[in-house]
Parts: structure tokens; C-alpha cells; sequence
């Protein structure tokens, strides 16, 4: 094709060079040229979006492929100590509803703050059990004294809500 393109323009460089182009022929040319290169511009800008996203994603899948297994492995080494956890964390939520609903009667000037020691308590987590040498019965263990311990406080602070509030409260 590009040789018969050469070959049209040889044999016809002659009226290329004294016949004028037809009215307005310039304008629409010029016209054209612009919106090409206004399509070639969102092309590209759409290109760079895609590869863009396209990276994120993959980087996305990469991470989840690598931390998916490590994570199903380290919570089936510790599935006891896992639902031990979740248990221990529904009572001491489920505690501290019953508590945070009596504490809506007292004045508002100290409800805040009761407020916030009925959440940090209801609150249960392993980050500070030891890691290593420790069995897991042992971390349960641990873990259940340290449910114990906010329950009894949880208690406590309901016990003391129910005789702020007297006879209300009941």
C-alpha cells in the first residue's frame, strides 16, 4: 500500500503543486486532525487509568494469595484459642448491652465516661497473651482469666449503676 501511495504521489506531483485545494478543505482537515488527536489523548489517559488499575489488582490478588494460606494455617493451629475467643467475646459484649442500658438512666454528666469503661471492657483479644513456649491450653487459660477479670468489673459496674438508681433501676 505504501508503494502505491509513493507511485499515485509521483505520477501526479505536477497538480499537486498548481491545483488548488477545494473550499474549506483545510479547515475540515485541520478539524479532523484535532479530534483525532483529542481521541488519541483520551486513549491514552484511559490506557494509563486501566494499567493502573490492573496493577493495583494484581498487587491485590498477590497479597491475598500469600496471606490467605499463612492465615487459614495459623487459625487452624489456634482454632481452640479462636473460639474460646469469640465466646468469650459475645459474653462480654452481651454483658455489657445489658449494663450500657442501664447506665442511659444516669445523669448525662458522667454517662460518657461510664460509657467509654463499658466498651473498653467488653473489649477481649489476644494480643496480650505470650507467644512461643506457651501451650495453647495454657493461653486459654490465660485468656480465661483475663475474661474473668473484665466480667467481674463489668459486674461491678452494673451492681453499682442498680444502687445509684435505686428502685428505677429495676
Amino acid at each position: 500500500m505504501k508503494s502505491e501511495l509513493e507511485r499515485l504521489i509521483t505520477e501526479n506531483r505536477a497538480s499537486f503543486e498548481t491545483e488548488s485545494l477545494p473550499e474549506g478543505h483545510l479547515e475540515r482537515f485541520t478539524a479532523r486532525l484535532e479530534q483525532g488527536e483529542k481521541l488519541r489523548g483520551r486513549k491514552t489517559a484511559l490506557r494509563r487509568s486501566l494499567m493502573r488499575v490492573s496493577a493495583v489488582a494484581a498487587s491485590v490478588i498477590l497479597i491475598m494469595m500469600v496471606v490467605t494460606p499463612l492465615s487459614r494455617i495459623n487459625r487452624e493451629e489456634h482454632s481452640q484459642l479462636l473460639e474460646a475467643l469469640d465466646y468469650f467475646s459475645y459474653e462480654l459484649h452481651s454483658k455489657a448491652e445489658g449494663i450500657k442500658a442501664l447506665a442511659e438512666h444516669i445523669e448525662p454528666a458522667h454517662r460518657r465516661e461510664i460509657l467509654d469503661d463499658i466498651e473498653k471492657l467488653s473489649e477481649i483479644s489476644m494480643d496480650h497473651l505470650p507467644e512461643g513456649s506457651v501451650s495453647e491450653e495454657e493461653r486459654i487459660g490465660l485468656l480465661f482469666e483475663h475474661y474473668n477479670a473484665k466480667s467481674t468489673s463489668l459486674e461491678m459496674i452494673g451492681n453499682s449503676i442498680t444502687n445509684i438508681l435505686g428502685p428505677a433501676a429495676e
